[in-house]
């Protein structure tokens, strides 16, 4: 048994298993391994996307779909990034660690070198030596005479590498921050230095995509594959809402750099806003079928459980049929309830009676921030506005709250907690 992964929704990490998973995705596999041939024969310079609701199943068709074809790029990058980190800077510094790892990785093994017989990372390696602490988000100084000779190295490596800006800020040499002169203790000479601020997101970017036009430069049609699911979670704003947009941006410029692809999933209403700034992988909707989530659910039980049902059949059927065909939503709630309930009765568990007892809990515990949630089940079709969301995120109530948008700071009750609390309210037993 392995009731780790039991229903857990996150993908598991080997296409066997990911493959055993699957269940009624077929076409959309289909589609965006034909995408994905076309935008390799002609690289169309927008991040690649598998698009739809929260908790549909992206993430497993990505995933997927990078373990399908990772064996046509020469490096891949599998950014792993806490979701909802406040700080965007720490993201980007996250994704250029990680991307520049896998990079590295890599070119080391395959023994590349550029036309001279060199280490084609080198100049940018000088880059970070120099500069770490304002990559790590630390004002330094550093002699201007350093500073000009690495970043001119590192500018001369790249030459005019198409879909790269320069990073004005590092690569102007004298100009990254504010130059002075210091007296040196040992001589009463003095030193010319410069005055390094902390590096932004655009120049973390930026040098992420350095690290793969340094190689692609090395070594002509090298293949750089950046992976990073669920882009538009990652970055919050001050006021706790999702903020992609700045992230978006240096993915789409990441984009451009020949050579380096990158493979994401957006919820569908980032793409309505940018769907411009993407290349459809997919359209990924809720089943129409509740079997889909049963059938996933066995193959669940028979994966990590050895066969066993540890639910009455009437609590899996009726939580597939309140799940909106949303496969997270249905797996979270299974975990959720083999987690609380003791295995003595999960056999005889009714989903209706289990959700509203569970709720009446959590009433009993914070009454003010439940009324949120009711008045918005019962009058604002299941939305929660901002103001009572800013109070409730955290709230263990949270966890009977979808945050479907990332467009403004409105979320969703759980469908399972809507319908049932719907019902309670028409007075149905």
């Amino acid at each position: 048994m392995n009731t780790a992964r039991l229903f857990l929704s996150e993908p598991p990490e080997h296409l066997a298993q990911l493959d055993a998973l699957l269940v009624d995705r077929e076409d959309e596999m289909a589609v965006a391994r034909q995408q994905v041939e076309s935008v390799l024969a002609e690289q169309v310079g927008r991040p690649l996307a598998f698009v739809g609701l929260a908790r549909v199943g992206k993430s497993h068709l990505l995933r997927k779909l990078a373990a399908e074809v990772s064996d046509r790029f020469d490096a891949v990058a599998d950014v792993r990034i806490s979701t909802g980190l406040s700080d965007g800077r720490e993201v980007h510094r996250e994704m250029l660690q990680q991307a520049y790892s896998a990079v590295f990785s890599a070119a080391s093994r395959r023994g590349v070198v550029d036309s001279d017989g060199r280490w084609p990372l080198a100049s940018l390696d000088e880059i970070f030596a120099t500069y770490q602490e304002a990559v790590d988000g630390i004002a330094t100084e550093v002699e201007a005479e350093l500073a000009h000779e690495t970043t001119a190295r590192l500018k001369s490596s790249l030459g005019l590498t198409p879909g790269l800006p320069v990073v004005a800020s590092l690569l102007a040499g004298g100009s990254i921050g504010l130059s002075r002169d210091r007296e040196d203790e040992t001589r009463t000479s003095s030193q010319r230095r410069v005055l390094v601020r902390p590096l932004g997101e655009a120049a973390l970017a930026e040098l992420t995509g350095m690290a793969h036009a340094l190689v692609h430069l090395a070594h002509p049609g090298w293949r750089t594959l950046l992976v990073v699911d669920d882009f538009d979670l990652l970055r919050r704003a001050d006021d706790g809402g999702f903020e992609p947009d700045r992230l978006l941006q240096s993915l789409a410029m990441l984009a451009g750099i020949p050579g380096l692809f990158v493979l994401t999933t957006v919820r569908d209403d980032t793409y309505r806003r940018h769907g411009k700034a993407f290349q459809l992988l997919a359209l990924v909707k809720p089943f129409a079928d509740d079997a889909v989530l049963t059938a996933v659910y066995r193959r669940h039980v028979d994966l990590y459980y050895e066969g066993e049902d540890p639910f009455a059949g009437a609590f899996v059927a009726e939580a597939a049929a309140r799940s909106e065909g949303r496969i997270g939503v249905f797996l979270d709630l299974l975990r959720e309830a083999f987690s609380l309930v003791p295995p003595a009765g999960r056999a005889t568990l009714e989903l209706r009676t289990w959700v509203s007892g569970e709720w009446e809990e959590l009433e009993r515990f914070e009454p003010q921030l439940a009324r949120h949630v009711v008045r918005a089940a019962l009058g604002a079709g299941g939305i929660i506005d901002r103001n009572a969301l800013a109070e409730l995120r955290a709230s263990s109530l949270m966890r009977w709250v979808l945050e479907d948008y990332t467009s403004d700071l409105a979320a969703r009750v759980h469908p399972v907690l809507l319908s049932v609390l719907r019902e309670d309210e028409a007075g149905i037993p």
